[in-house]
C-alpha cells in the first residue's frame, strides 16, 4: 500500500475514533431528566454511533426495568454481555448478567435467573444481592437447601443491619419448606432483630406460632404486623380467628368487621362472623339436647 494510502486510513482511523468519543462525551446522564427524556437521548445517541454500552445500555436497560418492561430491559442487558470490547474497553458483564437476572425473575423465567445469577457469582463472588437472589431463585425452583446456602453466602458477605432482614425471611421459607421449624422461627427472630420494622417477617412468624398453638405469640406479631400494614384484611381474619378460638368473641367480631370493611367479598371473614355470633346460641342448644 502507498504511503500516501497509509496515511489517509490512519487519519480516517484516528478521525472515526474521536468522533465516537465526542459522541460519548455528549452522552452523559442526567439524572434531573424524566425518564421519557433520558430514554430518547440515549437512543438518539445509540443512533448516532455510540458504542459505549458500558455507559448507555445499562440505563437504557434499568429505565426500562423501572417501566415494568422486563422484556426491553433484558435485551438491553444483553447487548451488554454479548459484547466483547468497546472502543478498547474490557467489558465488565457481572453487574449486567445481575440486573438481566432481576428481569427474567420478574418474567417468571427463574432458570434463565439463576444462570445469570450463578454468572454474577463468578465474576463478582462478593456481590451480596447476587447471592441473596440466586437463593430466591433456586427456592422457587424448589431446591431449598440450595437456597439456604446461598442465603448464608449472602448473610456472611452482607454490610449487616437492616439489609439483614429479608436475607434471613427468604431462608426461613425454605427452612420452612424443609420442615426445619426450629431454624425457620430462629431466622425470622433474626430478620426482626436486624430489622423491627420488616413486616413480612411478623407476619410469617405469627403464623409458625399460630401453627404451634401458641395465640398470645401470634396474636402479638399479628398486631406489630397490623401497626406496619393496616390495609391487610388476611392478618385481620387470622387473628379474629384466634379470639375466635380463645373465646374472645367480641374481639373476633372486631377483627371480622374490619377485614370485612376492606375486603366487601371476604366470604370467609362473612362466614366466620356468622359463626361467632352463633355459637353461644349452639352451646346452650347443645346442652339442651345433651341434658
Amino acid at each position: 500500500m502507498a504511503p500516501t494510502r497509509i496515511l489517509i486510513v490512519f487519519v480516517l482511523a484516528v478521525g472515526q475514533l474521536f468522533s465516537a468519543y465526542a459522541v460519548a462525551s455528549s452522552c452523559d446522564i442526567d439524572s434531573s431528566d424524566t425518564i421519557a427524556t433520558s430514554i430518547a437521548a440515549y437512543q438518539d445517541c445509540i443512533d448516532a454511533g455510540h458504542q459505549m454500552v458500558t455507559s448507555i445500555r445499562p440505563e437504557l436497560g434499568a429505565t426500562a426495568f423501572r417501566k415494568k418492561d422486563y422484556e426491553t430491559a433484558v435485551l438491553y442487558f444483553s447487548e451488554i454481555i454479548e459484547q466483547k470490547e468497546i472502543l478498547g474497553q474490557q467489558v465488565q458483564p457481572g453487574k449486567a448478567h445481575f440486573s438481566r437476572a432481576l428481569a427474567y425473575l420478574e418474567l417468571g423465567k427463574k432458570r434463565k435467573a439463576l444462570k445469570d445469577l450463578e454468572a454474577t457469582n463468578q465474576i463478582l463472588p462478593g456481590y451480596s444481592p447476587a447471592h441473596f437472589y440466586r437463593g430466591v431463585a433456586l427456592h422457587h425452583l424448589r431446591r431449598y437447601q440450595q437456597a439456604i446456602d446461598a442465603h448464608q453466602i449472602a448473610i456472611e458477605l452482607s454490610v449487616g443491619g437492616t439489609t439483614l432482614a429479608p436475607i434471613y425471611y427468604e431462608k426461613a421459607q425454605s427452612e420452612r419448606a424443609l420442615r426445619n421449624k426450629t431454624a425457620s422461627l430462629g431466622s425470622l427472630n433474626k430478620a426482626i432483630t436486624a430489622d423491627p420494622n420488616y413486616s413480612r417477617a411478623y407476619f410469617a412468624r405469627a403464623l409458625r406460632h399460630e401453627k404451634d398453638d401458641a395465640s398470645e405469640l401470634a396474636i402479638a406479631d399479628y398486631s406489630q404486623y397490623l401497626n406496619q400494614k393496616p390495609e391487610s384484611a388476611n392478618a385481620y381474619y387470622n387473628r379474629g380467628l384466634i379470639y375466635q378460638d380463645m373465646r374472645l368473641d367480641h374481639l373476633a367480631i372486631q377483627d371480622f368487621d374490619r377485614a370485612i370493611a376492606l375486603n366487601p367479598r371476604y366470604l370467609k371473614a362473612r362466614a366466620s362472623k356468622g359463626i361467632t355470633y352463633l355459637w353461644p346460641v349452639l352451646r346452650v342448644l347443645i346442652i339442651l339436647l345433651l341434658g
